[in-house]
């Protein structure tokens, strides 16, 4: 199931001049099962980039996942296999967005501060669980998500980040964390293009160099 519901954290975003930062977002949601799992997958769009985590383990694909579209022309959407993740008590969805090609701060030369599909990051996902009874159930991305701001302060394609440690919130991906301070998240324009799964191959470490 391939959602077009998207959520956000709120509708402002870094823009030129790179003075006004707005940090990467937070977003989570935590359920139980109603049953023993036969199979569960969750479909994902996250614009820009997303990093997803289930029960506190990043499983997202790869780097700058879900690769780079034109939002108008193509959304591109990555699917994952949770069966072997999720737990008959208390489970949690964990997602960290950056800005991307979405909110390319710093891609004023070729005025993409301009383009109409520019906004704040967001997403749009579906959790879909079969039950050893034969009920499905599927859970999808909307207000009830909780979100919070990251230590990543400002990010940009091209100019980097900032990360502030102090601003990081330990156990903010766990079930049991308390995130009864955290606020709701907002419904997001979804975007014109035609949602697909994205088939390209991850980008993946292969090496890494020190300084």
């Amino acid at each position: 199931m391939l959602s077009t519901k998207f959520i956000a954290a709120t509708k402002e975003y870094s823009y030129y001049p790179y003075e006004s930062h707005v940090p990467a977002p937070y977003l989570r949601k935590t359920f139980k099962p109603s049953s023993s799992v036969k199979t569960a997958k969750i479909t994902i769009c996250g614009l820009g980039f997303y990093e997803l985590f289930f029960n506190a383990k990043r499983i997202t694909k790869g780097h700058i996942a879900p690769y780079v579209s034109n939002p108008d022309d193509i959304i591109y959407y990555d699917e994952y296999d949770i069966t072997d993740l999720i737990t008959n008590g208390k489970n949690a969805i964990g997602i960290l967005l950056g800005n991307g090609m979405l909110n390319c701060v710093g891609g004023t030369v070729w005025d993409m501060q301009k383009v109409r599909y520019r906004s704040a990051p967001k997403v749009a996902l579906a959790l879909e669980i079969e039950y050893e009874n034969g009920e499905t159930e599927v859970i999808t991305a909307d207000e009830s998500f909780k979100t919070h701001p990251s230590p990543i302060l400002f990010d940009d394609l091209r100019c980097g980040e900032i990360y502030d440690a102090n601003c990081e919130v330990d156990g903010w991906n766990e079930a049991d964390f308390d995130d009864s301070g955290w606020a709701n998240a907002i419904p997001a324009e979804t975007p014109a293009g035609e949602p697909k799964i994205c088939t390209a191959e991850p980008i993946v470490v292969l090496k890494e160099l020190k300084p």
